[in-house]
């Protein structure tokens, strides 16, 4: 109903206006990326002149108002990020709560986490922005003393999509990433709000190992070309993988596991996560 309204109030304006403007004419819009479009009229008319009929009347129809009303609306509504509720993503418990985040478009969560006394706490990761190869994500935590539709939310501005988190507690958790479909990688929290450490195998985006050493979970030994400077490793080796994820063991550890297969084989590599880090298992 508003926007119903501001078209029709912005359609009498255009026409009062343009009406005035005998000696007016159009220069055509210009569109930035700072702003909504923006419609310059410019006066061709000479003001010092009596005689005002040199110049032509230029009546406008009422098509070309509505279509220009619709290009300054839609421009202005892409524009604006409102409140969006995140939705749940693939195989989420129906009665999982959701949080919402300021956005444009549709909001899919990635992965999530339930953990604590009675499952009362929880994680919830989603993509809020993306500027080309960059993703941020926000990882969302509400626990048993958050009233509803209040959480606290971590930035983390990594890899293409989050694909598992697993908490031991508020503090200490890692996220499994996925490297821009070229590879996968584990960040490490221990302080609840800043990544404190992270590995990753993704040949085309570096070594990873310099923080985090993976080389155990991550076999670039059992994928051909890997480590010769091929394009191709970290496309074989994705494509190769067939699950990565956490299995939980007690509540305060878990096993990360990676499944692949080589030479149509299937193959398994294991690691712990602990409050102490990871470690091979």
């Amino acid at each position: 109903m508003k926007r119903t309204v501001t078209v029709i109030l912005l359609t009498t304006m255009l026409i009062s206006l343009f009406s005035a403007c005998g000696t007016a004419e159009p220069v055509p819009s210009e569109s930035t990326a700072d702003g909504p479009t923006v419609i310059i009229i410019e006066s061709t008319a000479d003001m010092t002149a009596q005689d005002t009929t040199s110049t032509p009347e230029r009546l406008f129809s009422l098509e070309e108002v509505e279509r220009l009303v619709k290009r300054i609306v839609d421009k202005k509504v892409s524009d604006v990020e409102v409140v969006v509720p995140v939705n749940p993503g693939e195989g989420f418990p129906d009665d999982i709560p959701m949080p919402e985040c300021f956005a444009n478009h549709y909001v899919e969560a990635e992965a999530y986490c339930v953990f604590g006394e009675n499952d009362s706490e929880l994680f919830v990761s989603y993509v809020s922005a993306a500027w080309g190869p960059e993703f941020n994500h926000e990882i969302c935590y509400r626990g048993p003393e958050h009233r509803e539709g209040c959480w606290d939310r971590i930035n983390l501005v990594l890899a293409e999509e989050i694909v598992g988190i697993y908490a031991i507690d508020r503090q200490h958790f890692i996220v499994l990433l996925d490297i821009y479909k070229n590879g996968y990688g584990i960040g490490i929290f221990e302080d609840g709000i800043n990544l404190s450490a992270y590995g990753y195998y993704a040949p085309w985006y570096g070594d990873g190992y310099d923080q985090l050493d993976l080389s155990y979970l991550f076999p670039a030994e059992d994928f051909v070309g890997a480590g010769e400077g091929q394009l191709d490793d970290g496309y074989v080796f994705f494509q190769s993988v067939t699950g990565f994820y956490c299995e939980d063991i007690d509540g305060e550890s878990c096993r990360i596991v990676l499944e692949y297969e080589k030479d149509g084989v299937s193959h398994r590599r294991t690691a712990i996560y602990d409050i102490n880090g990871i470690r091979p298992e």
